[in-house]
């Protein structure tokens, strides 16, 4: 790789080593304040823990729709190619800002098992308008997800969870099921996840992320609406630890937040 492509690896390990050393000398005194102890970084591996990948903007052009990664003289020469070409589909053209290109990183998602690219790119943050001066509270929950009430507005708004919770609820039913069969065709309970299984569990993955941003995108509009300032949102950290309700330990509530 080019010299600022490894640069960003070694950047990132420093980074965890360094939070590594800061929590552990933080658990001798707070101990309290943590799940476990804290644990040092792991090695990566071609298996199972596949590390990423970063360019900088350094290492990014773009040409017409194309989004081109700048390849090392190596690597061009063992796979014929001068740079790593990723045609972007119309919507994220229409949607990037091409000049602002920061990063892109290439990620491993071990349960999807498959590579994702990350586009990074500068925005401008919008400043508040002085009008803006209302609360805005919410209330998480499961049947009704968000429980939204106003400091200047007698309004108060529901977020429906229950379809969340049934789609959810769906998956475990066939995920179940179909593991049950795979634990009977093998015999043991330790069995290698089949294609259909993993199919189950990246829609799940996808239908939980989509409705979750679907619904923050809900909530960042009705404080615009409201001229909210400020959102307070209720501590939830730790609650699901001695929990044994699927339906309400597998929706990221966290994520939300």
């Amino acid at each position: 790789m080019h010299s600022h492509t490894y640069q960003q690896l070694l950047k990132v390990l420093e980074k965890d080593w360094k939070s590594f050393f800061k929590a552990s000398e933080d658990y001798k005194k707070n101990p309290h304040k943590y799940k476990g102890i804290p644990a040092s970084p792991r090695y990566r591996n071609h298996d199972r823990r596949k590390n990423q990948v970063i360019f900088t903007n350094l290492a990014i052009r773009t040409k017409g729709s194309f989004l081109k990664l700048s390849l090392s003289k190596t690597v061009q020469t063992l796979f014929n190619v001068q740079s790593l070409d990723l045609e972007l589909p119309l919507k994220a053209q229409e949607r990037l800002n091409m000049q602002a290109l920061q990063q892109v990183k290439i990620t491993w998602d071990n349960d999807r098992k498959e590579w994702c690219f990350i586009i990074i790119y500068k925005q401008e943050e919008l400043e508040i308008d002085d009008s803006f001066e209302n609360v805005m509270a919410i209330d998480l929950g499961l049947d009704n997800l968000c429980g939204i009430s106003f400091k200047d507005s007698p309004e108060q708004i529901l977020i429906n969870g229950r379809v969340l919770k049934s789609r959810n609820s769906y998956f475990n039913k066939e995920i179940a099921e179909l593991s049950r069969i795979r634990m009977k065709q093998t015999g043991s309970k330790k069995f290698k996840r089949t294609k259909r299984l993993s199919v189950l569990q990246k829609q799940r993955n996808d239908y939980i992320h989509d409705a979750l941003h679907k619904v923050s995108r809900k909530v960042v509009y009705l404080a615009l609406q409201h001229k909210c300032k400020t959102i307070v949102i209720g501590d939830i950290s730790g609650i699901k630890q001695n929990s044994f309700i699927k339906s309400f330990v597998q929706i990221p509530l966290q994520k939300l937040v």
